[in-house]
């Protein structure tokens, strides 16, 4: 992918941006439903690095294999 780290950043603002919105929302399942939604961009933000890392692996980029070449 383009840019895992950055993608993962954003997604890790945008999680605490929905986190900041949660507490101040009063409505007991708005606050709910907004706290899943900031999980879910940490969630996408581990994976992203998860797919990066394999990505570079399967090419042959990781700095462990460019030693070994």
């Amino acid at each position: 992918m383009v840019d895992d780290a950055a993608t993962a950043r954003r997604y890790l603002t945008r999680a605490k941006e929905v986190r900041a919105i949660a507490e101040a929302v009063t409505e007991r399942k708005s606050r709910v439903i907004l706290l899943r939604i900031a999980a879910d961009y940490e969630r996408m933000a581990r994976l992203r690095v998860r797919v990066g890392k394999a990505d570079r692996v399967m090419v042959g980029t990781t700095p462990e294999l460019q030693h070994r070449q």
